[in-house]
């Protein structure tokens, strides 16, 4: 029961932080989360690079929220790892199967607080199962020098 104690106040906090009264000025409130997973890219040469990731988030009651990709690296050829900030994402739950659902077209990551617009993110694709604690997501880096590169991230809600 304790598993699924953590997941559950996760999906209670977006509902009733969405929830309020008309005559109460609404107050933006705040969950952080951090996952440890591990990050596939198809970089071409080689066929395939991974690499273990720490992914932060913040999640607002608006149903947006800001991700962090801590200390990646794309290829065992990238010199060195690099954060990437991803900020108001998008998300909606699918209280039926306890889910936690991102979908997007394209988004620009920010590179030390810079838009990082070589390499939009695009068909993003994700979610969070509240039952298994697991986050899995697919997309693709669009980088204009060394051409799309399909990735997958899939990780375990550690807090």
């Amino acid at each position: 029961m304790k598993k699924y104690l953590l997941p559950l106040i996760v999906l209670f906090f977006c509902v009733s932080c969405s929830s309020s009264s008309d005559n109460e000025p609404e107050q933006e409130q705040t969950l952080g989360v951090t996952i440890m997973g591990t990050l596939t890219v198809n970089a071409g040469t080689p066929a395939e690079f991974t690499d273990e990731v720490t992914l932060t988030a913040e999640l607002r009651n608006e149903m947006t929220m800001d991700a962090v990709m801590h200390q990646i690296r794309f290829s065992d050829k990238m010199p060195v790892r690099v954060d990437l900030t991803f900020e108001q994402l998008p998300y909606t739950i699918d209280f039926e199967n306890y889910r936690g659902l991102c979908q997007i077209d394209t988004i620009i990551p920010l590179y030390m607080g810079v838009p990082y617009t070589d390499c939009p993110f695009v068909k993003v694709d994700g979610y969070y199962d509240a039952l298994t604690q697991q986050v899995e997501f697919s997309f693709t880096m669009a980088h204009q020098q060394y051409g799309d590169m399909p990735a997958t991230y899939v990780g375990t809600l550690v807090k």
